[in-house]
């Protein structure tokens, strides 16, 4: 005989791994897809996957903490249902109160067993059928959050680099012509991707030889006036 916290880890568990795997996967559709790039050319594992979707969740970066929040109050809604479903004797004492209340409200007539034991029965299915249906909306909807998080993130990369902030890389390679200095967006096992600015240029990783990672004008300026500054008021 299986333990009652037992029984509803093993309920709770899959919900757990469904809604962590769907987080991290809209999460990289909808961060790749503000860059215009395929996502068929970036399979993600399954551990990527759920480790991506456990960042998604635990994500609180401004602006997109309203959507983060959201999330993770929807993982937890869903987690909390399948708790419930697993516990039957909560089921069950959900299910007398109800029918004890609906048994009220109905005029007085004389109920045998087996029309007792079909409400109970009825009753059991619609509330399982109600708490699938509403784990699985709420997930849907946490991975359409997850993804608008991705895209958000996105716009803010090409925003940053639009205005020549953070690093950017040069790409160099016997057949590869890129423009530079473009941003380095993904890299997988056969392929990598690339923002110049306007569009994103997916090439195969063989035809790369090095890649150089280097500091915009805007931040190198800023880093010395900084380190000119510290000179200045040292002597």
């Amino acid at each position: 005989m299986i333990d009652r916290p037992l029984q509803i880890f093993i309920a709770v568990l899959p919900v757990i791994s469904a809604g962590l795997y769907l987080l991290g996967l809209s999460y990289v559709q909808g961060y790749l897809g503000a860059y215009g790039i395929d996502t068929s050319l970036y399979p993600l594992a399954s551990d990527l996957a759920l480790f991506s979707g456990l960042l998604a969740l635990i994500s609180v970066s401004f602006p997109a903490v309203v959507y983060a929040l959201a999330a993770l109050c929807l993982f937890v809604f869903a987690v909390l249902i399948s708790a419930s479903l697993a516990s039957s004797s909560r089921v069950q004492v959900l299910t007398h109160w109800l029918v004890t209340r609906i048994q009220r409200w109905r005029p007085k007539q004389p109920q045998t067993p087996a029309s007792t034991a079909l409400l109970d029965k009825s009753f059991l299915v619609y509330s399982y059928t109600t708490g699938v249906i509403a784990v699985f909306l709420a997930l849907l909807l946490m991975a359409a959050l997850s993804a608008k998080r991705g895209k958000e993130q996105a716009e803010n990369e090409r925003k940053e680099f639009t205005a020549g902030n953070g690093w950017h890389v040069t790409a160099v390679g016997d057949q590869l012509s890129l423009p530079t200095p473009s941003r380095l967006v993904i890299c997988g096992d056969r392929w990598c991707s690339f923002w110049t600015g306007k569009e994103a240029i997916t090439v195969r990783r063989e035809s790369i030889q090095r890649i150089h990672s280097v500091q915009s004008s805007k931040a190198s300026a800023a880093t010395s006036d900084a380190n000119e500054s510290s000179s200045t008021s040292t002597q």
